[in-house]
């Protein structure tokens, strides 16, 4: 696939400091049941109607009590759950805030993800281990994961209620099923990489990011996988986004590729991107692609009604013959 001829179908915006965002280091994106977007920041939580941004944090919003936002969640009641850097996670429900640190039962203020599973309890990922909040609000440690001392990158919830958690200072995967916890064993490949993101399609495949070597595939116990030889664009993937047509989107330090109908398209500083180092992709209910970059802002990219045809000269008149052929004077 031509990279420059696919990209070229979108329509591209970026926001940075410039129009109102606290700060261009993006580090999570998601749209809520009403349609706005929520960007964490390490300056706040940042809801985005299109047109107007509003920050929240401790210093305009006294009951959010946290300045940074590193992850965000919108549970399936509507709740935003907001994990912070250092100062715990935060509810939001009703415009009433709640706070959680580890004086309640976390393993530590520094939330890295959050997920929920299909009995509607809220997983936390955190830089010391993992627990989850019940539907009575009560913080349950599952499993002694502050004994292995678990760093999590991404904790997932797939679609038989397993939940997966990736580790920055462990190689490999742990699964937690009906009461087990446990390590993810018979993938060597997979064993011996630290995995930073994870993600099922819609065949129920699932896709695994690595810290290096790109993504690997494991469907029906059979790996794939798209690194360099594959000719991969980045080695280090943030995020992997399964979009609504069953395309797979890859946010890597090197930009975005794309895998759609088997053949892999980039994105990167070259053909527009704002920065090529993307922490997370998101797509919105209207079929935008949102872009988080790690120091350009934030990218929104919107499939187009035109589609741009580069040439190498300049375009002096257009005309179409009566077989339909159109016919460009360049200099």
């Amino acid at each position: 696939m031509n990279s420059q001829s696919f990209w070229s179908e979108y329509v591209s915006r970026n926001w940075t400091a410039a129009e109102g965002l606290p700060g261009n280091t993006i580090t999570d994106i998601i749209q809520d049941d009403k349609g706005y977007i929520y960007i964490g920041t390490y300056d706040g939580l940042v809801r985005f109607d299109g047109v107007n941004f509003y920050v929240m944090n401790k210093a305009t919003v006294p009951e959010f009590n946290v300045v940074s936002a590193r992850c965000v969640f919108e549970d399936s009641k509507g709740n935003l759950w907001v994990g912070s850097n250092d100062e715990g996670l935060v509810k939001i429900s009703n415009k009433t805030y709640t706070v959680f640190t580890m004086a309640d039962g976390l393993p530590s203020n520094s939330v890295r993800d959050i997920t929920e599973d299909k009995n509607g309890n809220i997983w936390i990922g955190t830089s010391s281990g993992v627990v989850f909040i019940n539907n009575h609000q009560e913080i349950i440690t599952p499993f002694k994961s502050e004994d292995v001392g678990l760093f999590v990158n991404e904790i997932y919830c797939d679609t038989a209620n397993r939940i997966w958690i990736a580790c920055s200072n462990y190689a490999g995967l742990y699964t937690y099923i009906s009461g087990t916890f446990e390590k993810f064993h018979g993938y060597p490949q997979l064993n011996s990489n630290i995995i930073t993101s994870i993600a099922q399609d819609k065949r129920g495949a699932f896709w695994f990011g690595l810290v290096s070597g790109g993504a690997i595939k494991l469907e029906e116990g059979e790996l794939t996988f798209l690194g360099k030889e594959q000719n991969m664009i980045g080695d280090t993937v943030n995020h992997i986004y399964v979009d609504a047509s069953d395309a797979v989107w890859f946010a890597t330090e090197k930009g975005v590729a794309l895998l759609k109908h088997g053949e892999l398209s980039f994105y990167s500083e070259e053909h527009g991107l704002s920065d090529n180092n993307v922490t997370k992709i998101l797509e919105d209910r209207e079929g935008n692609i949102w872009l988080a970059t790690d120091r350009g802002g934030v990218e929104k990219m919107s499939p187009g009604k035109f589609k741009t045809i580069n040439i190498p000269s300049s375009v002096n008149c257009i005309v179409e013959d009566n077989t339909g052929k159109v016919w460009l004077g360049t200099d």
